[in-house]
């Protein structure tokens, strides 16, 4: 439509304008157009604000078109880099493998090498003559000869004696030192005050590094009496030990083995009941239940199912889509066969491989139940 002005006449009140009624008619139909155009005929979907960047272009929310910048994930139509072009070589100097500002890394960075190192400390040889403030011997002390001694009296050349030892007669040494053993043995082990050096034994440095000694000493690995054939698994927090699952025929099979898994109460006593969990699966095939004592076991989606259910008479059975997947009732240590299979799965607000219990003792006396459940797993 094209603009439409209202005729305001020559001067005011001269009667020549457009009426009010032609006037609100031409005001309503642009009204209506712009609505039409900017909105969607009732409301205007178009909110520029009172702030505006530079840059900024107008881009729905959902309700409405506000300022804000383009994204590269806005333009349709954009090319896809193929796989063998995306950066991944660290050291390429051009094309679009390049990396750009990328650090320069010290030697050591790749090598691993202590020699690498800048500005590592000089470390004590070992050698005796590199030791600082060390004694200074006399000649005399390493020699053992009468010529090396100092202020020594002269002697006619007939009378020289070189008896060391002498205490009397002209052989005699006046005020010759004491001398130390080192001074005639020379060796290292007679010095007095000598610095104790490192034996090259491990155990002999300090501050060394404390090295696990076996699986179980690894902080986010925890073993419970692991047994032939499990191996580690990750349960969210913790590597622990558990059935090999994984399938085992050739060619590369996705189907899985079925295997057992368990789980023992505390004490409790008779008729008495508590809630224990296991790691199992997100989603499996629940084919056996054992227990060792008599026992009343339910099995449940989540825990919020199973605290809904708690207060259910063992002779009322469950309601359906009430989050019990299965229960048996054994008069003492039995598997129940589950037939046929049940089909069990984890009902957490984000799927998890925990499978929650309800023990009852139905033994007689006070007792730590133990379930074991043969199950098949059904997703990864």
């Amino acid at each position: 439509m094209a603009k439409q002005l209202i005729s305001v006449g020559s001067s005011p009140n001269d009667g020549t304008g457009d009426t009010l009624r032609a006037a609100g008619q031409k005001l309503n139909s642009m009204l209506t157009e712009v609505y039409d155009k900017l909105g969607d005929s009732t409301n205007i979907q178009i909110d520029i604000g009172t702030t505006i960047t530079a840059g900024h272009v107008l881009r729905s929310s959902g309700t409405a078109f506000v300022p804000a910048p383009l994204s590269y994930t806005d333009i349709i139509n954009r090319p896809t880099i193929p796989a063998a072009q995306v950066n991944a070589d660290f050291n390429a100097t051009s094309g679009v493998a390049q990396i750009l500002n990328k650090p320069i890394l010290a030697a050591v960075a790749t090598s691993g090498a202590y020699n690498d190192l800048t500005g590592r400390p000089t470390l004590f040889s070992g050698a005796y003559n590199d030791l600082t403030g060390r004694p200074t011997f006399a000649t005399v002390a390493t020699s053992g000869l009468y010529e090396d001694l100092l202020n020594k009296p002269t002697i006619p050349a007939a009378q020289v004696n070189t008896d060391w030892n002498a205490t009397t007669g002209i052989s005699r040494i006046l005020n010759k030192p004491t001398l130390s053993t080192v001074a005639t043995s020379g060796a290292y082990n007679d010095l007095i005050g000598k610095p104790t050096l490192f034996d090259g034994n491990y155990n002999s440095l300090t501050n060394r590094p404390t090295i696990p000694t076996n699986l179980d000493s690894i902080t986010d690995v925890v073993l419970t009496s692991p047994t032939t054939g499990q191996v580690l698994k990750y349960d969210g927090a913790n590597w622990v030990n558990d059935t090999d699952l994984a399938g085992s025929g050739g060619g590369g099979s996705s189907l899985q083995n079925r295997g057992t898994l368990s789980v023992s109460t505390s004490s409790i006593a008779n008729n008495a009941a508590t809630n224990v969990g296991l790691v199992g699966y997100k989603s499996y095939a629940l084919l056996k239940v054992e227990t060792n004592y008599a026992a009343w076991v339910t099995i449940y989606t989540s825990t919020s199912a199973r605290t809904a259910d708690s207060g259910r008479p063992e002779t009322t059975d469950p309601t359906p889509g009430s989050g019990v997947i299965a229960e048996v009732i054994t008069t003492g240590a039995a598997t129940q066969l589950i037939t046929p299979a049940a089909i069990g799965f984890n009902n957490d607000a984000t799927p998890s491989t925990n499978v929650y219990l309800k023990v009852v003792n139905k033994s007689g006396s006070t007792q730590s139940i133990t379930v074991t459940l043969t199950l098949l797993q059904l997703e990864a």
